[in-house]
């Protein structure tokens, strides 16, 4: 088994953070298919720290397997339900322990991670491949290198070393910020989760991950 591995500075201020995500609509096999998908995926990218757990006093991650736990059925839900609420249901019914689960609806595919796990591009590529490995025994390749060790460095090269311009772009903009109001009453902060949505169609969607 492979040793643990110290939490990298970056993914530090994301640790009390959860994504949540829906995918489909998609012909999902049973919850049992769908689990023994969630294994291979796991055995086919190491990298991806599939069934991995989070000391989250050492900081370090703990190497692991899928658990059964990490895919659960889910109710299905009202036909004029709210995305929104659905989306935050996953995550409120998520097991705390788990920096990794599935939710495995008739028709889509649920995923909860920790913010310190995975994002962006490799989220959509999480439950990509799982769903993709369950419904028809394949999938892309997740997370197949290491990040490496000064990934940031890498990115802001990549951004601002072969246009110098763009950094002077990024300290010049920032938003207006309006006085606070004077008299108002100071309110606990209750944090409340709350997602918001909105439909792209595929027209939209291509422009905006268009290569510029």
């Amino acid at each position: 088994m492979s040793k643990s591995i110290v939490l990298q500075r970056r993914d530090r201020p994301w640790v009390g953070s959860v994504l949540s995500l829906l995918l489909g609509p998609v012909d999902l096999p049973s919850t049992e298919e769908v689990r023994a998908a969630v294994r291979r995926v796991a055995a086919a990218n190491p990298h991806a720290r599939i069934g991995w757990r989070l000391d989250r006093d050492a900081l370090r991650w703990m190497p692991g397997e899928p658990a059964d736990a990490m895919v659960r059925e889910g109710e299905p839900w009202a036909e004029d339900a709210e995305i929104g609420d659905v989306v935050d249901a996953l995550v409120v019914r998520a097991d705390e322990d788990l920096p990794l689960q599935f939710v495995r609806f008739p028709n889509h595919l649920g995923m909860i991670v920790r913010h310190a796990l995975s994002d962006g591009r490799s989220n959509g590529a999480l439950i990509e491949a799982v769903a993709a490995e369950a419904t028809t025994g394949s999938h892309a390749p997740v997370a197949s290198h290491p990040s490496g060790r000064a990934p940031m460095l890498s990115a802001a090269w990549q951004t601002f070393g072969r246009d110098p311009q763009r950094l002077r772009a990024a300290f010049a903009d920032r938003p207006e910020r309006p006085t606070p109001p004077t008299g108002r009453v100071e309110i606990p902060w209750q944090p409340a989760r709350k997602t918001l949505y909105a439909n792209l169609d595929g027209a939209a969607r291509d422009e905006t991950s268009r290569p510029r």
